[in-house]
């Protein structure tokens, strides 16, 4: 008898354990179905955001080639002795560490090619230390414009092309980084051959979110800005590149800080594209006041969004050097 419950008991206990199991992967299933959420319609962007953030890795700056002839400009040290580098301030603790100047395993990218070099630091006789002969940057830094904003999950999307440093991204991924609010206090207009810019002040007072990937299609992150997501006035439908064609559109941006204006381009050429670019399509400025106040796309205009017949459907890239009312876009596909 006794042996009968004691099954009995097992098998409740079991019975129990397979429903709080499945209750677990559902609701797991359920969050992860919530963070890649697809939807029909986005907040529609247009302000101007400032954008930092910590890479996983350092750029080299320069090189002091009396102490080091392995390391050049534009290197992108990833790890020394196998240990992650994010700093410049980890470099000098992990060769001062046991104060032996003894040779170190650094782990560095050229070219987007990983590399390995073996180097003996120096001792500088000033700080008592030893040194790599190398100055990096650990911190990028930039202005953008913001293209949309997931309304229920504050999932956003900028720039429509990576912050670059030394022209290196492929290497410089996010380890963390954050999305600020920014002002707006100068335009400096954009001519043939001579790139404009919008002059923006990032305000670190009022953070917005959190950035969280720098890719060839732009920078990605969640916005926190309890304001910003309660922006349902400015709710968009979602074109797309099957939706573009040669024609009017809009785009959206700020010139003035806080204030987003729509301005009249026109779409010049669509391309035909099955895997993602941020050169998708090529437009030109048509709106006499834009012109009038910047001389077309100038920097700091990237991401702005483009709007065609009440539907998102790419977002501003670049400008022609040559031309500055001429630039191209990505298709909002890619940016999603």
């Amino acid at each position: 008898m006794l042996k009968t419950i004691r099954n009995l008991m097992l098998m409740m206990l079991c019975f129990v354990t397979f429903l709080c199991s499945f209750q677990e992967e559902d609701e797991m299933c359920f969050v992860q179905a919530f963070q890649n959420e697809r939807v029909s319609q986005v907040i529609l962007g247009g302000s101007t955001i400032g954008i930092e953030y910590t890479p996983s890795g350092v750029l080299v700056l320069s090189v002091n080639e009396n102490i080091n002839n392995e390391l050049k400009v534009g290197d992108i040290i990833k790890a020394i002795d196998e240990k992650e580098i994010c700093s410049s301030n980890q470099i000098t603790e992990i060769l001062n560490k046991d104060k032996t100047g003894h040779e170190f395993k650094v782990t560095y990218y050229r070219n987007n090619k990983e590399r390995i070099a073996y180097i003996t630091p120096s001792f500088d006789l000033i700080s008592k230390k030893y040194m790599l002969g190398v100055w990096v940057k650990d911190e990028v830094s930039g202005v953008g414009t913001l293209t949309y904003i997931n309304p229920n999950t504050g999932y956003f999307g900028s720039l429509g092309h990576p912050i670059t440093v030394g022209g290196q991204t492929k290497n410089l991924s996010v380890k963390t980084g954050k999305v600020y609010s920014c002002d707006v206090v100068g335009i400096v207009k954009g001519a043939k051959g001579v790139p404009g810019e919008l002059r923006g002040v990032i305000s670190k007072s009022k953070e917005l979110g959190k950035v969280t990937k720098n890719s060839e299609c732009g920078v990605f992150g969640t916005i926190e800005d309890k304001s910003m997501l309660k922006n349902s006035g400015r709710l968009v439908d979602i074109g797309g590149k099957k939706t573009i064609k040669p024609g009017k559109a809009e785009i959206f941006c700020s010139l003035n800080s806080g204030e987003i204006r729509a301005y009249d381009i026109q779409i010049i050429k669509t391309s035909y594209q099955n895997v993602s670019s941020n050169k998708s399509l090529v437009f030109k400025v048509v709106d006499k006041e834009l012109i009038a106040k910047t001389g077309g796309i100038v920097q700091g205009m990237s991401g702005s969004p483009i709007v065609q017949n009440g539907k998102l459907v790419g977002a501003v890239t670049h400008v022609f050097t040559n031309d500055p009312t001429k630039g191209f876009g990505i298709y909002i596909d890619w940016m999603m």
